[in-house]
């Protein structure tokens, strides 16, 4: 896949973007306190969600932006 300088300038930008997310989302859910067991904790469900969320995006950015190439 051949990708435009424009184009791979704007991906770049938007792993970053998904990673600078992820970093704070993470800090977010360690401040977080534990629920005691059983009870449940929407918001931080929420967070792991939206975590996985970027996770997948950026996994998808960085296999455009630097494929596997077997020769």
């Amino acid at each position: 896949m051949i990708i435009s300088t424009d184009t791979f300038k704007d991906l770049q930008s938007k792993l970053k973007i998904f990673q600078s997310e992820k970093t704070q989302l993470e800090a977010k859910i360690q401040a977080t306190p534990r629920m005691n067991m059983g009870a449940l904790n929407f918001g931080h469900y929420q967070m792991s969600r939206k975590k996985e969320q970027l996770q997948s995006k950026i996994l998808k950015l960085n296999s455009i932006l630097q494929p596997d190439i077997i020769a």
